[in-house]
């Protein structure tokens, strides 16, 4: 068995049950400390659900979530545009929105409930300023193949995932391996992701002790954050971080921040009108989304 980031050898991490029928077998590699399931036969049950039944925090972190991005993105234009990968709901999407920055959706899987008609555009595709996936990447059964697949819509991802403690855990001892739902298959260190990011020409920052940045090495996204104090102490408080980055940038910077008109009226008001003038209509409305 081969690292699926960096292709070291790899060992064995333990043996635990899965969805309280399945034996999952982890892994781990010898050389970056990633962790992997490595045989997911169980998914079709894990995903009945595409947020699965004991993530009741999808509405707060989703809140939380918009926060910290308006602090992270506050340097970018009014006129950008962002992508949510695996954006499951549309939730995020929405309080993005609200928030004045134009964010489009992506999500192979789960039912859009709250951005209709807000799809990804092919004609973006590769324009993108950056793009967001929360709590994404430790359902991937392969990083590598999907980190190919975020590169064609934008150079810049920020994304969100709890790294592996310093001290390793074993298998029924930290919540976020996930074995009663059995939908994360993929645990990363910091080394991990550096590899995957020195794979593809890519920078790794890390931002707070869940939010990460992987981007081009000239992108002034990753020099515009500023550099904070990762401590194991300061890991339980990424809001306190992200008020810290908001305290950092330059005062303009922040009210710029602010200052953004709300999307939310205008969405309204189009969706309205795609309602009433255009019946039948399915899939992407280009004359919609290219103003959006």
């Amino acid at each position: 068995m081969t690292c699926k980031i960096c292709g070291s050898k790899c060992n064995p991490y333990g043996v635990a049950e899965v969805l309280g029928k399945y034996q999952a077998s982890f892994s781990e590699c010898s050389t970056c400390d990633f962790i992997f399931v490595d045989n997911c036969t169980w998914l079709e049950e894990a995903y009945k659900d595409a947020i699965n039944e004991t993530d009741v925090g999808y509405l707060q972190r989703n809140y939380g979530t918009a926060e910290d991005l308006k602090q992270f993105l506050a340097t970018t234009s009014p006129d950008d545009y962002f992508v949510d990968y695996g954006a499951g709901y549309g939730a995020m999407v929405r309080l993005m929105r609200d928030r004045g920055y134009k964010f489009h959706w992506h999500d192979k899987y789960c039912k859009n409930l709250f951005a209709h008609f807000l799809e990804a555009e092919a004609s973006r595709i590769g324009s993108y300023r950056a793009m967001v996936a929360v709590e994404v990447f430790e359902h991937l059964i392969d990083p590598t193949e999907t980190l190919e697949d975020m590169l064609t819509f934008t150079n810049a991802i920020f994304f969100t995932t709890e790294l592996i403690p310093t001290e390793k855990p074993k298998l029924n001892d930290w919540w976020y391996f996930g074995l009663e739902h059995g939908q994360h298959l993929s645990f990363y260190t910091e080394p991990a992701l550096h590899k995957l990011a020195d794979k593809y020409g890519l920078r790794y920052r890390r931002l707070t002790d869940t939010w990460h940045l992987l981007a081009k090495p000239d992108d002034s996204l990753l020099h515009d954050i500023p550099q904070m104090d990762i401590t194991p102490s300061a890991n339980r408080f990424s809001r306190r971080l992200v008020k810290f980055i908001a305290r950092k940038l330059p005062s303009n910077v922040n009210q710029k921040a602010i200052a953004r008109k709300s999307l939310t009226l205008s969405d309204h008001d189009k969706i309205k009108n795609i309602i009433e003038t255009k019946s039948g209509f399915k899939g992407n409305l280009d004359s919609y989304n290219s103003s959006a």
